[in-house]
């Protein structure tokens, strides 16, 4: 078991980003940190970086923080006062979301008429 362990530890430690410094980015100011120094990397004005620039970077441990640990990408730009493009296609989503809230109930009409659970 402690081995495993070992092994464990050091296979999160080369997978979680560039660095091989694991970071508590449950601490505010560590994450804050980390994105202002990828903010001013990326572009001449200072914005938060989103979902898909993260994921290029192969920073997941970033929006795992940002998503899991701090309240989301709005909340956290709020909290660095960066600004944030939001998502445009507001109605796109709205449209996503009323078709899956469609799908989950003829889903579930279908389950309760065969009597499955």
């Amino acid at each position: 078991m402690f081995l495993y362990q070992r092994v464990w530890q050091s296979v999160r430690q080369y997978s979680t980003g560039p660095s091989s410094v694991i970071k508590n980015y449950g601490d505010f100011n560590t994450l804050a940190a980390e994105i202002r120094a990828i903010a001013k990397a990326q572009s001449s004005k200072l914005e938060m970086p989103d979902t898909q620039l993260l994921k290029s970077l192969n920073r997941t441990d970033l929006i795992h923080a940002i998503r899991k640990k701090h309240g989301g990408f709005v909340a956290v730009a709020k909290k660095l006062s960066l600004p944030i493009d939001t998502n445009a296609k507001s109605v796109d989503v709205n449209k996503k979301l009323a078709v899956r809230q469609k799908r989950r109930r003829e889903r579930l009409i279908e389950l309760n008429k065969h009597n499955v659970f």
